[in-house]
């Protein structure tokens, strides 16, 4: 049941339960305020669990958010009829003032979400800032039994003139009060406050509303990263979300004096298919907004990735894996939230375009000849807007539908609302015969070749649905929700940022992009890296174990129905394979080792393959929409480039980095010691005969400065106090706008140091993100952490810097203070932390091939506080020395790999010992 007749059959139901009880408790003798409350009190939570029950019986979203809507109505009304019964009792019968009490907002509009507030006006008459007593008396009586009952109530006591003024001062009054809906009490003051609201309110300020409620959903969107398909979308207030429906309507009703949703097609402001799509699309989020109220017990907007798979259960998806279902409910959340926000933006553009940009008709034909304009292959240019000259511009010749994307690229246009929709119209005649043929081919390698100009025709095609028509490979990614934990979009959304990310790369500022810029301005042909962007993740849609393997041979076919050269195939094949290695390489191998150098050089095989697939792992790494970590991530890129380029050119071999290298970063760091006065030139000469190669390899001159000062620091607290020889000094750091700290510990080696450092982070509840270890040949130490506090912030409190260094002092210089236990005691202290989503994958992973030298043990498991000190102490008991570490941490997960022998300095190849290993970190993590 919908509409009035579902409305009208609920109120009586209701009314009549409530009548029924109301009479009952009336007979009885001992009938008492209490009482009242109380039969109100069972009859909400009566009606509130059946509305539950009708939910996960598979109700629709609008119907339960109308049955609440309904369910309130008809409780306020008799609060209401009681309370003016009860005050005219008190006060004797007399003329009282003329109120109404209005449903306003969400509840206005007669819908309300579980756990939604009920925002309710109470408006008198006059013109007095202040209601007179009675009318007083009877607001208070109200709120006060509704605030009993357990009601979230928003509300507001005004008159007829304030309430006008308030909504002229505040759009979001205006909104609120747009969607005024008499509830009980005097209708003709409803009547006036409705005439005076039209003329007043919404008459004069038509213009000015439609500009801040577009400003209002542009600033939205951008803090939902613009886009649909981010992987813990907000249901309200997200791209796609209720709010945009709704944004539509608002903005319909003050242009157009739009009332229902079906006005929005008879307007012709959407089409009959747009109309079912956007309603089965709110009814849809609705239901699944009223799942997240009912699961939370209050309000709540937000579909964390904890949640998805219990809302793919309840709403009894039958895929036989979580993760398919989880699959399975998001792609139809990401399809109908889609549908709303490309028809809704396409709508309003309509109702807010100026009357230049409108699309053009017969009745304005003479008017468009006295403007600048360009008429090509059928299509109207004028005022940066591509039109149609007719609705059979397609039929006439189908490879308009690609070339029209091209005018669009060459003119940085955009497609005029009427266009987009006539092209959605006409994707049929994309068929097989038209994705193979030679002129398509052709137009759309142009397309890709426009070195920077690429991503946003790109988004265009896709939004229209043209880019999944011609390339079915990259179709079969809509909304296809990535399983891999660190994917902040959808598989099609992230291929999209990733190739904006790259056009990004070649004029940008930005120092992170520009470091770029060389690599990519000096790429002679840009298509064979475009196209493999567009076809790197394309494999996921196999759902195969690994995606790159099932990637490279859609570029296989790719490549073929292309007719690419030869080596134009070799690249693009080797791009898709290997999209993912670079970053592997840089996360877990030791990037100092030959053989490490020697194995990634032999997968790029030159320069120019080495370039593309640097700018891919760029691209790849920035559209994943996390930087968590990421200038560790970027030097370790860095490194491996630059190493691997000294090897192709026949350099690597003989040194790992070259004496003019050492050479350069030694002068510049001279230069930067010299203007303080300090005569450090021995210490330069000390630290760079004893720092191992890899320290100057990611060390920047800055950095290596601060560490040559802190090593002097050190030597010259030894000298001042032996009594202390075995006590550490450090160094603070602090990035706030990079959200942590960098802190580096100096002191002599020796047995669990790396432990006792990670535990007196941990006893201040830091975190560590990164951490990097070296020791010089004098066998002194320099640390260096990226750390943060709770919330994610740099650690600017002095209090924890102290607790950290007095805890590191302690464990180093006392040997009856016992760390394990003091970590210990602090936990049981403390609430423990929230879990990782089930999706998210753990692993320990023990390799003995990767390097010549050590064991590789990698571990991904949810980060905390205190993982390292764990899995470091760990290593201790089962006396496993470290011989590298790297540590990384992203989006909540730690992502580490260690170097590891035994205590002879070998390998550990005993496989007891190898499951020792892994059952102690499996305890610990």
């Amino acid at each position: 049941m919908t509409g009035y007749f579902y409305k009208t059959v609920a109120i009586t139901y209701l009314e009549k339960v409530l009548r029924h009880a109301e009479e009952r408790l009336i007979s009885s003798p001992k009938s008492r305020p209490a009482d009242i409350l109380a039969l109100y009190q069972k009859f909400i939570r009566m009606e509130e669990h059946r509305l539950r029950i009708q939910h996960r019986g598979g109700a629709g979203g609008r119907e339960i958010c109308r049955g609440r809507a309904t369910l309130i109505d008809v409780m306020l009304r008799h609060i209401h009829r009681g309370a003016e019964e009860f005050l005219t009792d008190k006060h004797g019968a007399r003329p009282h003032p003329r109120l109404s009490l209005l449903a306003v907002g969400g509840y206005g509009r007669g819908e309300l979400n579980p756990f939604s507030d009920v925002d309710i006006l109470f408006l008198y008459e006059g013109r007095s800032p202040k209601p007179e007593a009675f009318t007083d008396e009877m607001v208070q009586q109200i709120l006060y039994m509704l605030w009993d009952i357990g009601l979230k109530v928003g509300h507001a006591s005004r008159c007829i003139p304030d309430t006008l003024a308030h909504a002229n001062q505040d759009m979001q009054s205006m909104t609120a009060m747009m969607e005024a809906r008499f509830l009980t009490g005097n209708t003709a003051l409803f009547a006036e406050f409705q005439e005076q609201f039209r003329l007043k309110c919404l008459k004069p300020h038509v213009d000015d509303y439609i500009r801040w409620r577009m400003n209002d959903q542009t600033d939205r969107h951008a803090k939902a990263g613009n886009t649909v398909f981010i992987q813990e979308p907000n249901i309200k207030n997200g791209c796609g979300g209720l709010r945009d429906y709704q944004n539509l309507h608002w903005i319909a009703r003050v242009k157009k004096g739009v009332e229902t949703t079906p006005e929005l097609e008879s307007k012709g402001l959407i089409t009959r298919s747009e109309l079912k799509q956007l309603e089965a699309a709110y009814d849809f989020l609705m239901r699944v907004r009223n799942e997240l109220h009912y699961r939370a017990g209050r309000p709540n907007d937000t579909i964390n990735l904890n949640l998805q798979g219990k809302i793919a259960d309840a709403f009894g998806y039958q895929q036989r894996t979580v993760l398919r279902r989880i699959e399975v409910f998001m792609k139809e959340y990401y399809t109908h939230a889609r549908n709303i926000f490309f028809i809704t933006n396409l709508a309003a553009e309509k109702l807010s375009l100026s009357p230049e940009r409108q699309t053009i008709t017969a009745f304005n034909f003479l008017a468009r000849l006295q403007k600048k304009q360009e008429t090509i292959d059928g299509f109207v240019f004028r005022n940066g807007i591509i039109h149609a000259e007719n609705s059979s511009v397609f039929r006439e010749d189908s490879f308009r539908l690609i070339r029209v994307f091209l005018y669009q690229q060459q003119r940085q246009a955009s497609l005029d609302p009427e266009l987009r929709s006539l092209i959605q119209s006409r994707l049929g005649l994309v068929d097989r015969s038209f994705c193979y043929s030679k002129s398509a081919r052709e137009t759309f390698r142009a397309i890709l070749e426009s070195k920077g100009q690429v991503g946003r025709i790109l988004r265009s095609m896709h939004e229209v649905g043209f880019l999944g028509r011609y390339l079915p490979e990259f179709g079969r990614l809509t909304c296809l929700v990535q399983h891999e934990f660190f994917h902040r979009y959808t598989a099609d959304e992230h291929t999209l940022q990733c190739i904006e990310k790259l056009d990004m790369v070649l004029d940008s500022k930005e120092p992170l992009f520009a470091k770029y810029t060389p690599l990519f301005q000096k790429l002679e042909n840009p298509f064979v890296l475009y196209l493999a962007l567009i076809l790197h993740d394309t494999g996921r849609a196999e759902n195969s174990r690994h995606h790159s393997d099932s990637s490279a041979k859609n570029a296989m076919h790719i490549a073929k129905r292309f007719h690419l050269t030869e080596e134009e195939r070799r690249q693009l094949i080797m791009l898709v394979d290997h999209h993912l290695t670079m970053s592997e390489f840089g996360r877990k191998r030791d990037l100092c080792d030959p053989a490490v150098i020697r194995e990634f050089a032999q997968i790029v095989r030159d320069e120019r393959g080495l370039d593309k697939l640097h700018l891919m792992t760029f691209a790849d790494s920035q559209g994943v929409g996390s930087n968590t970590g990421s200038d560790w991530r970027e030097l370790s890129h860095w490194q491996l480039y630059h190493s691997t380029r000294e090897f192709l050119a026949g350099s690597f071999e003989q040194n790992t980095h070259t004496e003019d290298a050492r050479g350069a970063l030694r002068e510049e760091v001279t230069r930067l010691l010299r203007p303080r006065g300090e005569d450090l030139a021995d210490q330069i000469d000390e630290h760079f005969l004893s720092m191992p190669p890899r320290y100057f390899l990611i060390r920047s001159p800055e950095q290596v400065a601060d560490d040559i000062r802190l090593v002097g620091k050190f030597l010259h607290t030894l000298g001042e106090d032996t009594v202390n020889a075995l006590a550490p000094v450090s160094d603070w750091r602090h990035y706030p706008e990079a959200g942590n700290s960098r802190v580096t510990v100096c002191t002599w080696d020796r047995e669990n140091l790396f432990l006792k450092i990670a535990g007196a982070f941990t006893v201040a509840d830091l975190n560590i993100l990164n951490a990097a270890i070296y020791t010089r040949r004098d066998n002194i130490i320099l640390d260096t952490f990226r750390v943060c506090d709770t919330k994610f912030a740099a650690v600017t409190d002095e209090r924890d810097i102290r607790l950290v260094e007095n805890t590191l002092h302690r464990a180093l210089t006392d040997p009856d203070f016992d760390l394990v236990e003091k970590i210990e005691s602090l936990r049981a202290k403390r609430p423990r932390p929230e879990p990782l989503p089930e999706r998210f994958p753990q692993r320990i992973i023990v390799d003995n091939h990767v390097s010549a030298e050590a064991t590789m043990i990698e571990i991904q498991t949810a980060d905390r506080m205190g993982l390292l000190f764990d899995v470091l102490e760990v290593f201790s008991r089962l006396n496993v020395d470290i011989f590298l570490a790297k540590i990384s941490t992203e989006k909540g997960a730690a992502l580490d790999t260690f170097y590891v022998t035994d205590r002879t300095g070998g390998k550990i190849m005993d496989p007891h010992y190898i499951e020792s290993i892994r059952t102690g970190l499996r305890r610990k993590i």
